[in-house]
């Protein structure tokens, strides 16, 4: 009994990873690139197939690179485009 509510938890917990992990077009992400490199890079193309997703991505490095979804390692979270700008002009 208990064993099979805990498969379904992990199973919810498992589509929530996967489905947080959706990557869109302009997004920042870290990914792998070889067996122990991490570069970081925005995503500009998604190929999408019905086994799995190929993504184009710029690093920041100034590489390109052609990735499965799989090496995604996680994405970079946004800093806010709409903070307060500075007014420390308007003092007079």
């Amino acid at each position: 009994m208990h064993s099979k509510k805990i498969t379904v938890c992990l199973n919810i917990i498992t589509n929530m990873v996967s489905e947080s992990m959706r990557c869109s077009k302009g997004d920042i992400v870290r990914f792998k690139v070889g067996t122990d490199e991490i570069q970081e890079g925005e995503i500009q193309v998604i190929e999408k197939s019905h086994d799995e997703n190929i993504l184009y991505i710029n690093s920041f490095s100034g590489w390109a690179y052609k990735v499965t979804e799989k090496r995604i390692v996680s994405r970079v979270p946004v800093k806010n485009k709409l903070s307060k700008p500075n007014r420390s002009y308007l003092i007079s």
